[in-house]
């Protein structure tokens, strides 16, 4: 077997271990696994009822445990979605998937050659080379050119057990309307159904220090394009900075009161934290979103609207 790459986490279960693979490079791994195959992004409610029932059927049948994936995503491949960015960045996917107990993780390389793959060569490229004891799917898994390939046609080859569809608000639950609710603002739905707070990680840069004439010092950062765009506006969040947790509020947005910026930032203030976190990595939870980005005519007016977001973030965040 090849190795093009390999991520390992000692953490909680032990190791995980990640195999990329491409057209080029074709799996061949004998250990005997139970596998789960999906894009995973967002590892929601429904990715995850997937993923622990394939890591526990391993244990049942004392093999190891595999899930597929590619990277990257097939949509942004095959011009099906205009929107950029992942609810799970593989980083952030391979660094859940470790603290689940997951043995292996297979990334395979997305191409278009990848997609005019008819089924049956699929198959062939990345599955008949593995010691598949069981195979754990979604209801509606498609692989191959035109998804051609289906639970029907693996059905014919692998024991497999499908998984039906899962439903909130009479509604599939997918990354579809995750990312909806996210565009909405509708951030705590998506938290329910991704089964933790929806975050972002970020370098925290100088920005135009508005925020510190105004009393309120800011930690800002770039928005990485590899996460899903949030609705722009005003959250209550916790942030995540050495080891510690901090309640604060976040500005998604361009500034558009004294500094107008063409790329959207985030911009966080911090409750009760005065230290200088230049250069430093932050992670940012989202809790709930309290308000639209608007222009304000003066500082003095901003400031009122941040004394009453603040107020109303630690009324929500109280909670937490």
């Amino acid at each position: 077997m090849k190795k093009m790459g390999a991520y390992i986490k000692q953490e909680g279960f032990g190791i995980m271990k990640i195999i990329k693979v491409s057209l080029d490079n074709k799996i061949d791994f004998k250990m005997p696994i139970v596998l789960g195959m999906g894009q995973f992004d967002g590892l929601h409610y429904a990715h995850m009822y997937i993923i622990n029932k394939v890591i526990s059927d391993a244990k049942s049948l004392n093999v190891s445990s595999a899930i597929i994936t590619f990277d990257p995503h097939p949509d942004y491949v095959l011009e099906k979605r205009v929107k950029e960015g992942y609810l799970t960045p593989l980083k952030e996917k391979k660094e859940i998937l470790a603290d689940l107990g997951l043995d292996y993780l297979i990334v395979i390389k997305f191409s278009k050659e990848v997609a005019s793959l008819p089924y049956q060569e699929y198959e062939k490229q990345f599955l008949d080379n593995l010691n598949i004891k069981k195979m754990i799917v979604g209801f509606d898994y498609h692989y191959g050119k035109f998804a051609t390939g289906s639970t029907e046609t693996l059905k014919r080859k692998y024991n497999l057990e499908v998984v039906d569809e899962i439903k909130y608000e009479q509604v599939k639950v997918g990354s579809n309307l995750i990312r909806q609710y996210l565009e909405d603002g509708k951030v705590s739905k998506a938290n329910f159904l991704l089964g933790r707070n929806y975050y972002i990680t970020g370098i925290v840069n100088k920005g135009s220090r508005i925020g510190s004439t105004l009393g309120y010092k800011t930690a800002n950062i770039s928005l990485d394009s590899s996460f899903y765009s949030l609705k722009l506006g005003v959250y209550a969040v916790i942030v995540s900075y050495d080891g510690n947790k901090y309640q604060g509020i976040c500005n998604i947005g361009h500034n558009p009161s004294f500094n107008y910026q063409e790329k959207a930032r985030a911009e966080v203030h911090l409750f009760d934290f005065d230290k200088v976190i230049y250069g430093e990595q932050i992670k940012v939870e989202f809790i709930e979103f309290l308000r639209e980005e608007k222009i304000y005519s003066s500082k003095e007016e901003l400031k009122k609207q941040i004394d009453l977001d603040i107020k109303l973030a630690k009324s929500i965040l109280k909670e937490e």
